[in-house]
């Protein structure tokens, strides 16, 4: 099976299972330059041109991890179809990078209160439920206004609208309430 292919059909596997669009284009992107660096068959890859490949890479120790994690579903996929050995192993030469922990800003509250005050009326309620309701972005992009609404002094957030899919109930604090108060709601999405 041509490593192009073999993308493609892992692509279209995902596509099926019902991964996110995040996660789609992650993959696009990462398996997309690796299969315009080869254009073979993948039972003909071998270690070597895959660390290779990698040596070549120039991106942070968590972007080349990415690739790294990427490329090990792409090889166990492609392995579990039996394009490849399940003896093969062409990470062999490729080691994780070590990433250093970034610290956390976190806003003061005058800092908060002048982005809030200065954003536009559609994105005050997905930075308001960021900032004080701790919902990721991906979720927020997921957020219907039901959701907010349908439990008063509670979110609720969907296990299909969940990182970790599983069902929860994020209070909604005062300061969040106020500020959803006024946001605008011209349609059925928060964003």
């Amino acid at each position: 099976m041509p490593v192009a292919d073999a993308v493609e059909a892992m692509i279209a596997a995902k596509t099926a299972k019902g991964v996110s669009q995040v996660y789609l284009a992650d993959l696009r992107y990462r398996l997309g330059a690796f299969k315009e660096a080869f254009h073979c068959d993948v039972s003909a890859l071998v270690p070597d041109d895959v660390a290779t490949f990698f040596e070549r890479l120039r991106l942070s120790p968590r972007s080349y991890n990415n690739f790294l994690r990427g490329l090990r579903t792409f090889f166990a996929f492609a392995q579990n179809h039996g394009w490849l050995s399940k003896e093969a192993d062409l990470l062999a030469r490729v080691e994780k990078r070590s990433e250093k922990a970034s610290p956390v800003e976190i806003f003061t509250p005058s800092q908060l209160t002048a982005l809030l005050k200065n954003a536009s009326a559609e994105l005050v309620p997905c930075l308001a439920l960021a900032a004080f309701a701790g919902l990721r972005a991906e979720e927020i992009l997921r957020l219907d206004w039901a959701d907010v609404d349908r439990r008063p002094g509670f979110i609720e957030v969907a296990a299909s609208k969940s990182k970790t899919q599983t069902r929860r109930l994020v209070p909604i604090a005062d300061n969040l309430a106020l500020w959803l108060a006024i946001a605008p709601r011209s349609a059925a999405r928060v964003w």
